[in-house]
């Protein structure tokens, strides 16, 4: 930034004194000189800031995301390690982008904010935790599968903000209103096993919905499953409704 600045100044001091040697109007000169000094403090905040995700290191360490005296943490970082193959040492920022899929599972993790480090994440498996929110995974914009089984779920308005998201697997939590699921149509595939559903009308709309797993939920019915079957005849509708 500071050289940034040195480099302005040097040329308000050239275009006032071209001002003064050519006879340019006063006006006309601090015009010139206002407009530079504008494009300079636009140009040093840029600099100070790294021009946003380009201007990051990617050779920076990350290593102060990860909490020591957090199990969950560190059972994230060792399947951070594996999936970039580096052991040992700090991961960096470069590692952290390399990570498209990312499985952790049992691991006690109720806390989803550092997964946001994920940017450019595709799959993330999280089988079997403590999970209740899903809001942070919305920043994660190329998150095409999700796995969120076993865990304490019963919020699904985060999902239609993740608009790369196309195969579900929330099964064994405790859903039971599908109603963002409704402004969703890209979803491809949805498992919403041994929840407590008793209303599909929301998917009837999802018409390039090409499976979707109904076991085990016991506010479902045999009429139920039939209209669901009429609103989309070329999805596979897996149930175990005997009435």
């Amino acid at each position: 930034m500071i050289e940034a600045n040195a480099v302005g100044f040097y040329f308000i001091r050239l275009e006032l004194f071209r001002g003064i040697f050519f006879g340019w109007p006063l006006g006309q000169v601090t015009g010139k000189i206002g407009a530079m000094k504008h494009a300079i403090l636009i140009f040093s905040l840029l600099t100070l800031l790294g021009c946003g995700k380009g201007g990051e290191d990617p050779d920076a360490s990350v290593m102060n995301l990860f909490d020591a005296a957090k199990p969950a943490d560190q059972k994230i970082l060792a399947q951070l390690r594996i999936a970039v193959r580096k052991p040992v040492g700090d991961l960096t920022r470069g590692d952290l982008d390399k990570v498209k899929v990312l499985k952790v599972r049992e691991s006690e993790i109720a806390d989803l904010s550092l997964f946001v480090e994920l940017r450019n994440l595709e799959e993330l498996d999280l089988h079997k935790n403590k999970i209740t929110d899903l809001k942070p995974l919305v920043k994660l914009p190329n998150l095409k599968k999700l796995r969120v089984s076993f865990n304490q779920i019963s919020d699904l308005s985060p999902l239609p903000e993740m608009k790369a998201l196309r195969e579900l697997k929330i099964y064994n939590n405790q859903v039971s209103d599908l109603k963002p699921l409704s402004e969703m149509p890209d979803l491809k595939m949805v498992w919403l096993m041994n929840n407590n559903i008793s209303d599909v009308k929301p998917l009837y709309g999802l018409k390039g919905l090409a499976e979707v797993h109904l076991n085990g939920n016991k506010g479902l019915n045999k009429p139920k499953i039939h209209e669901l079957y009429i609103a989309l005849p070329k999805c596979k509708v897996v149930h175990d409704i005997k009435r």
